[in-house]
């Protein structure tokens, strides 16, 4: 644990046979096994499986024959932001519950009796608030693991499942609430673009900056891409990024060498990339198109829509790590 980190009270009892239920703890097995809990010397660590990095410490003293946790010890340094005490609490008590089922109801009820009246309010905030928290740590997993490979369709494949998984969401919300369409896609696509391009350049130690409609300056005014390039104060690089090119199937073309004359104003060498999550609702690239996976790219064949149970390596169409890999050479 950091010397940098939050106590927090609690007062909690735990039988005999509860304490020793905590004790087998949780021994990582597979990839998706994302903490490390043990106990020692009446302290339960619980560690993030990738990193080593320790999250929390519950330290327990025996009193009349029960154990209570009466402190739990949250990082709070740079390798963890904390929320709440109230949510760093809930999210001990849940890994406690991953240990031993029996242990739920109990810990279920301890923490409703500490909020009783915003339980509700606050499991609904904190999911959307530990939705940043979750990708923070999934990007120190991956930055601490084997470096990500642009001879493979990996990263291509894992894009296209986080945005299958948003639409299959946002399906299911339009039939609860009601609504006619999906909201737009656009700026979770751009994020998950972001986040694979900027952990390659964190993996590879290469000096460059990603940003995301950081605007500059052109000749005609300025430019404000959805991805931009940075080496030092130069953009390199630019990302226009589309989930489909349906609303402007026709001047598709026509609109991105415009874009890319502006750049060029603005910094004659760098180089303009058209990335299209898929390639249905419009005619598609054409293939005898020599810039067809250099300059540009659909990810899917398929509507994400309709991916369902088709296997991901049946839908990709062109691979992002082609134009990924362009970019690292810019460095």
């Amino acid at each position: 644990m950091p010397k940098t980190h939050r106590v927090v009270s609690v007062n909690m009892s735990f039988s005999a046979e509860e304490y020793r239920g905590l004790s087998k703890g949780i021994v990582p097995c597979h990839m998706e096994d994302k903490w490390f809990i043990y106990f020692e010397n009446n302290n339960l660590h619980c560690h993030r499986s990738w990193t080593g990095y320790c999250i929390f410490i519950g330290k327990f003293k025996r009193i009349k024959g029960e154990y209570v946790l009466y402190e739990v010890l949250v990082n709070d340094s740079k390798q963890y932001e904390p929320q709440s005490d109230f949510h760093e609490l809930k999210l001990f008590f849940t890994l406690i519950e991953s240990i031993d089922d029996y242990l739920s109801s109990n810990i279920l009820r301890t923490v409703v009796a500490n909020d009783p009246s915003g339980i509700l309010k606050d499991d609904f905030e904190d999911y959307y608030r530990e939705l940043s928290n979750e990708l923070k740590c999934h990007y120190s997993d991956l930055l601490v693991g084997d470096k990500l490979r642009l001879n493979s369709s990996d990263i291509t494949k894992a894009i296209i499942q986080r945005l299958k998984t948003y639409y299959e969401t946002q399906d299911e919300i339009i039939d609860f609430l009601g609504k006619r369409s999906v909201s737009p896609a656009s700026d979770f696509f751009v994020e998950t673009v972001l986040f694979y391009l900027k952990l390659l350049i964190e993996q590879r130690n290469k000096k460059l900056t990603v940003k995301s409609e950081v605007r500059f300056s052109t000749i005609s005014g300025y430019m404000k891409p959805d991805i931009s390039i940075w080496k030092e104060d130069d953009v390199i690089a630019i990302i226009e990024c589309k989930t489909n090119l349906g609303f402007r199937r026709k001047e598709w073309e026509t609109d991105f060498k415009s874009r890319t004359k502006e750049l060029k104003t603005a910094s004659p060498k760098a180089m303009a990339f058209l990335l299209v999550l898929s390639s249905k609702n419009w005619s598609g690239f054409d293939k005898e198109d020599d810039k067809v996976g250099k300059q540009y790219f659909a990810l899917s064949n398929t509507s994400l829509r309709k991916i369902k149970d088709i296997p991901l390596d049946n839908v990709v169409e062109n691979r992002i790590e082609k134009l990924f890999g362009q970019i690292l050479k810019l460095a």
